[in-house]
């Protein structure tokens, strides 16, 4: 009985050599790899909010009664994502030049749901903010809705080098509104 294993052994050693030295004469070439996925491309509505990219310089009349009547800052937004996004900050300054006020907005158009997505936030105190938009014409509608209050945001005089905002609020959960409780003007700013 040892005989025929010891056969059959030799045998799988034998095959497996022939094997390797087929191998290293002819090496067998590796299959193709796969092509590389393209990746998504944002959709055209993605660049609903193309006018703000860039660096403005902005102007706030406010009638909030805790902020001052009226305010400076800048206001910059860019690309990000893979192009799906709009990342943008905005900058209140006080007399000093200094920040008195920082939020930064993260934009996203919903294809499924056909409209924009976005959350801001405001770094100082951690607060978060959602809302949701649209494009109406040639304007942009949004609602924020944050821990005690909705703003309903609307963008318009929109141009290369320009564009205005206003924002209504509410303390009541939308029963009554304070129109234009904020409103920017905002220029294109100048290289620096």
């Amino acid at each position: 009985m040892r005989r025929p294993v010891r056969l059959w052994f030799v045998f799988l050693l034998f095959a497996a050599a022939g094997s390797a030295a087929q191998e290293a004469q002819h090496p067998r070439t590796p299959a193709p790899a796969p092509p590389p996925r393209s990746a998504p491309t944002p959709p055209p509505e993605a660049h609903e909010f193309d006018f703000l990219l860039g660096a403005w310089d902005i102007d706030i009349a406010s009638k909030d009664p805790n902020l001052p009547p009226k305010m400076r800052g800048r206001w910059t937004a860019k690309r990000g994502g893979d192009g799906f996004l709009i990342e943008d900050e905005y900058r209140v300054f006080d007399d000093s030049g200094g920040t008195a006020y920082l939020g930064e907005t993260f934009r996203a158009y919903d294809v499924a749901a056909k409209r924009w997505e976005f959350r801001f936030v405001e770094p100082f105190t951690g607060k978060w903010h959602e809302g949701t938009g649209h494009r109406e014409g040639n304007e942009m509608h949004l609602e924020q809705r944050g821990p005690s209050s909705i703003l309903r945001i609307r963008y318009y005089n929109i141009g290369p080098d320009r564009f205005s905002w206003v924002g209504d609020m509410s303390f009541d959960g939308g029963k009554t509104w304070l129109e234009a409780t904020l409103r920017i003007e905002a220029r294109r700013a100048s290289a620096q």
